[in-house]
């Protein structure tokens, strides 16, 4: 909804001036800012408790008698915008408002973008323009609000440039080739996966049955196991890794039981495959039972500590 101006006697007089053709169009240049409510008089010279002047202003007639106007503020400052008025090239204030209710609340980490429709009563709007200025918006950063362009396909291949912004469209066109080419390797190693587990497959199937059927299995998991057939016994390693917390002691299940422990080595670390501790080995009746291995982290942060048992099942 547009608010309504209302024009002082100075901005009449510009106005039937320029209507005549006595003048040029009546020229808007600035926007005065008032934190105070007043009341409306076309006696009204100077704006009411002005704290600020606005020159960073635009505006175009949208009908015979109303104007969108915006006016820009980049300033870190903190006020209540109750009134506003209009000043001319030469000085005059043109037309004025003020509402009870802030018009605009302005905080100091907000820039101030004042948006309105203007509406004059028997002013022809087309008679009243403003001045040609442009508002200079910063780049576009993390944390600063402003202007940014779309990104060209070749700076999305490119990928260094870091001013201008990716629509979904470009995405999609770079990720297309990527996302190829990893199904092509997906389906590249799935068929070499399919022809080493047929060709185990085979030479367990001829040997199945005769001294050297030496085919391993278990559970090839980050919790896991490998056995060995051996003189009717399966050699077995099992494996796993868990996290501990400073000064505590844990315990961790094996993905199979032993019938037979040799013995447990572990070792801990901030991540997988950095140890901070050394390789520790545990005889038979040490740190470990048949079926769990017992953890211990003697540091005071938390460590993953990976270890790995080694003995037979039945």
């Amino acid at each position: 909804m547009a608010i309504q101006l209302l024009i002082t006697r100075g901005g009449l007089d510009a106005l039937v001036n320029a209507e005549d053709g006595e003048t040029e169009n009546v020229k808007v240049v600035s926007v005065g800012l008032s934190n105070r409510h007043f009341t409306m008089a076309p006696t009204i010279e100077v704006l009411p408790d002005e704290f600020k002047r606005l020159t960073s202003i635009s505006g175009k007639a949208s009908s015979p008698t109303i104007i969108h106007m915006t006016a820009h503020d980049v300033s870190a400052d903190i006020y209540d915008l109750r009134g506003l008025g209009l000043y001319l090239e030469d000085g005059t204030l043109f037309a004025v408002y003020s509402q009870a209710d802030p018009i605009f609340r302005k905080v100091s980490i907000a820039s101030f973008m004042l948006a309105l429709d203007i509406a004059f009563a028997n002013a022809g709007a087309d008679e009243i323009v403003f001045d040609d200025s442009t508002f200079l918006w910063p780049p576009a950063t993390e944390e600063t609000r402003g202007i940014a362009k779309i990104a060209t396909q070749l700076q999305v291949d490119a990928g260094t440039d870091d001013t201008a912004f990716v629509t979904a469209l470009k995405l999609a066109a770079r990720l297309a080739p990527i996302i190829e080419q990893l199904g092509q390797e997906a389906d590249t190693r799935g068929a070499a996966d399919d022809q080493l587990r047929e060709d185990q497959e085979a030479i367990t199937e001829r040997l199945d049955g005769t001294e050297f059927a030496l085919a391993p299995s278990g559970n090839f998991s980050g919790q896991g196991h490998m056995d060995w057939p051996v003189g009717g016994r399966k050699f077995r390693i099992c494996w796993g890794k868990t996290n501990v917390a400073g000064k505590t002691a844990t315990t961790d299940i094996y993905d199979a039981p032993f019938s037979e422990c040799f013995g447990v080595f572990q070792g801990g670390g901030t991540a997988d495959v950095n140890s901070t501790e050394a390789l520790r080995a545990y005889p038979g009746s040490g740190a470990q039972v048949l079926t769990h291995v017992n953890l211990t982290n003697g540091t005071q942060g938390l460590l993953t500590i990976h270890w790995f048992a080694i003995g037979m099942a039945a």
